[in-house]
């Protein structure tokens, strides 16, 4: 399976675009997900995470009422957010943050380049 088909395949991804552009923000998946998808890693459960550049927590609650799941604030000053879903014995997280930085540049420089430096645009 090509990568892009792959990244087609994250769960609700349709979802996360078009909350996207209905809220006008511009999202990101970023770090370990990534990684693990172009190595091929097989896992039971799911972390994915997004760089979000403003309203990140009207967009995280809103996606999980879209997808009838849990919200958790992790780091409220912080700005980080994880919507929670169980699906078949199977744990997804999603964790929306507050871009690092003023730009996804900036974000990315922030980051640990040995592992979290990939990013998508939704």
């Amino acid at each position: 399976m090509r990568l892009t088909e792959k990244i087609g395949n994250i769960p609700h991804l349709t979802a996360l675009k078009n909350l996207a552009h209905a809220m006008d923000v511009t999202v990101y998946l970023v770090g370990g997900f990534l990684r693990d998808l172009f190595l091929s890693k097989k896992t039971k459960s799911f972390d994915f995470d997004f760089a979000v550049d403003r309203k990140v927590l009207p967009f995280a609650r809103e996606f999980s009422k879209r997808i009838a799941s849990s919200l958790v604030i992790l780091d409220e000053e912080g700005r980080t957010y994880r919507v929670v879903l169980k699906k078949k014995d199977i744990l997804y997280n999603y964790d929306f943050a507050k871009l690092r930085g003023d730009s996804l540049r900036e974000d990315v420089m922030r980051r640990d380049f040995v592992l979290n430096t990939l990013c998508l645009r939704l």
